[in-house]
């Protein structure tokens, strides 16, 4: 278990750390499955993962591929490494059900990818899980030829 700590005081002798909060480990997720190809979907979809002590919600940051044209030079592939996150949501229970593919899709995108991280009562935030890619396809299947986005 790792402890998250505020604020260390200190007095003549003594050191006190006051714990705000603590966390296990990062959310495990449950749907959509990393790496899976989808088909572009025509209703929103829901992202899921599994409960972790000590969060009392749960904040997602879902990222585009090759949305809103950036205009950075060189051009990055991923919105959120132009230095701004495309989308974060906060306060969330154990799933999100959401449109972000049609605006993936609005936007000139072809995946999106999507991490989550549990967040305390005190407002401390827990590890995030690594990026969950989602590529979409007119099919379902992989485009002959494309790289899968990592």
């Amino acid at each position: 278990m790792t402890h998250v700590f505020s604020r260390v005081l200190t007095t003549a002798s003594t050191l006190v750390l006051l714990v705000v909060g603590t966390s296990c480990s990062a959310p495990v997720v449950n749907f959509a499955k990393c790496g899976m190809i989808a088909k572009w979907p025509d209703a929103p979809i829901t992202l899921e993962w599994e409960q972790v002590d000590g969060a009392s919600s749960y904040s997602v940051e879902v990222d585009c591929l090759n949305c809103r044209n950036q205009p950075v030079t060189p051009p990055v592939p991923w919105f959120s490494t132009s230095g701004t996150p495309w989308q974060v949501r906060d306060g969330l229970g154990l799933s999100w059900v959401t449109d972000v593919p049609k605006t993936v899709r609005s936007e000139g995108g072809r995946a999106m990818r999507w991490r989550v991280w549990g967040v305390s009562r005190e407002g401390v935030e827990g590890p995030k899980t690594e990026w969950c890619v989602l590529p979409f396809s007119d099919s379902g299947l992989p485009t002959p030829g494309a790289p899968i986005p990592e």
